[in-house]
């Protein structure tokens, strides 16, 4: 009984309790339905860039970003996720009617926001607006810093690995993968770290096969059989090379 208990509640999803604090000591008690709540801040920050005007956000571009300190308070089921914002709330006066006062605008049981699921017509609005629009090269150095150093969890990986099973790409989307690449060299650095990533793994039959009638019919460019020909001729100089330098260690048989 115990047993089964403890696996429901680890099924459980979890999120979790977070506080943001001005250097002003006002503070901020948010929920976010994930473990780890750090993708919420920048969202935060994203919403006072656009200028958005509950209080919050107003005093992010007063004071700027860097007044702004950030911390996890709690993880808990999600179904608790507004008691434990609410109880926070209380316990860190975060209400803009408070004293001295929080940046909390609304009851923390009366967000407009919550449980809304939006309809799939709503969904399909906010994906063609987005439909060409194209991130300044600033935009995508930003979002590279805020991910280097940060790691999925296992039960992250496990979900994107299921969500992904089953999954065809259409030939456009191959193809506009392939052009991406195009021209794109991988560095020494890059190739060693897959060259080790690769040691001491072995291909199922299963896996073997499908390359293997993947590859069925397919004739190489001349420019490849080209390319094919002159690595094995390098390979096989640097074999006999070596084997020239190294000393001759056969043993001696004496007479």
């Amino acid at each position: 009984m115990i047993v089964s208990i403890i696996h429901r509640y680890s099924l459980q999803m979890l999120g979790s309790i977070y506080l943001i604090t001005c250097n002003n000591n006002k503070r901020y008690v948010g929920q976010h339905g994930k473990e780890n709540p750090k993708r919420r801040f920048r969202e935060h920050i994203n919403y006072a860039k656009r200028g958005s005007q509950f209080p919050l956000y107003r005093a992010m571009r007063k004071h700027g970003v860097d007044a702004f300190t950030f911390e996890r308070l709690c993880t808990c089921p999600i179904e608790n996720l507004t008691n434990m914002e609410a109880y926070y709330a209380e316990i860190f006066e975060s209400y803009v009617w408070d004293s001295p006062g929080g940046y909390n605008a609304v009851w923390c049981s009366e967000s407009p926001m919550l449980g809304v699921k939006l309809s799939p017509e709503a969904i399909e609005k906010m994906r063609q607006a987005k439909l060409g629009k194209k991130m300044s090269p600033e935009a995508i150095e930003k979002m590279r810093q805020a991910h280097l150093g940060m790691k999925m969890s296992p039960e992250a990986i496990a979900k994107r690995t299921q969500a992904r099973l089953g999954r065809k790409l259409s030939p456009e989307h191959i193809e506009k993968m392939r052009q991406a690449n195009l021209g794109k060299k991988k560095s020494p650095e890059c190739i060693e770290k897959m060259r080790q990533a690769q040691l001491g793994k072995k291909k199922s039959p299963e896996h073997i096969e499908k390359v293997r009638q993947a590859n069925l019919g397919k004739k190489m460019s001349p420019e490849s059989i080209a390319k094919t020909t002159a690595t094995r001729k390098a390979n096989k100089e640097n074999k006999l090379t070596v084997a020239t330098l190294l000393p001759d260690i056969r043993p001696t048989v004496e007479p």
